[in-house]
């Protein structure tokens, strides 16, 4: 029997704001601010990662669906929103990075309410919080940023990122055949939990 499997949505949010000016476009000083918004814990129907929020039944609030077998599914993903603003020679870049989880489109079948499966289904949200700061880290790198580019530099790290986030989670569910190896499931909550540690120091 499976036990999940895991929904993905993009979410990209791109308000740019300012406006093209010479300033803008020959600006010799570049100042980026990349950052991965933990304290945001939720807004209705959104969850947003938080490492002192887990998450708990409640959250899965959509209806059940028994397709595949599956007992259980979450939707999490990541978006991002960036400001762009200058001030004589400097331009400021702030991108901001939230990882979410969206309660209406996750659901879990009657009777698979356990520690176990919701562990599973943590580790998922885990992940995606994982490959937004690689996201984050490969935007931080980027020396090319400037005003005409931004927008695509972004997007294409963003698409690269989810892609990756993707291959993923995929690999997590096959080699745990969604939870049902509980020796394989043992070893990948060994290594997210590392990596989500990690994060915090």
């Amino acid at each position: 029997m499976k036990i999940l499997l895991i929904g993905l949505l993009i979410s990209i949010g791109l308000p740019i704001y300012g406006q093209n000016t010479k300033s803008e476009l020959k600006a010799k000083t570049i100042k980026l601010e990349v950052f991965v918004n933990n304290s945001k814990k939720e807004v209705g129907d959104t969850v947003f990662y938080s490492f002192d929020r887990p998450l708990s039944w409640n959250d899965f609030s959509g209806k059940s669906r028994s397709q595949n077998n599956n007992a259980a599914m979450s939707f999490t993903g990541f978006g991002y929103q960036a400001r762009i603003s200058s001030r004589e020679d400097t331009l400021r870049i702030r991108i901001e990075i939230m990882v979410y989880f969206q309660k209406s489109a996750s659901w879990v079948l009657s009777g698979y309410h356990t520690d176990y499966v919701l562990a599973h289904e943590q580790l998922h949200f885990d992940i995606a919080r994982i490959a937004a700061e690689n996201f984050k880290n490969k935007l931080k790198v980027r020396e090319d940023f400037n005003y005409q580019d931004a927008d695509s530099i972004m997007q294409y790290e963003y698409l690269e990122a989810y892609r990756e986030m993707n291959k993923l989670q995929d690999a997590y569910d096959t080699e745990t055949r969604h939870g049902l190896d509980k020796e394989a499931q043992a070893k990948w909550q060994k290594k997210v939990k590392a990596e989500v540690f990690g994060i915090l120091q």
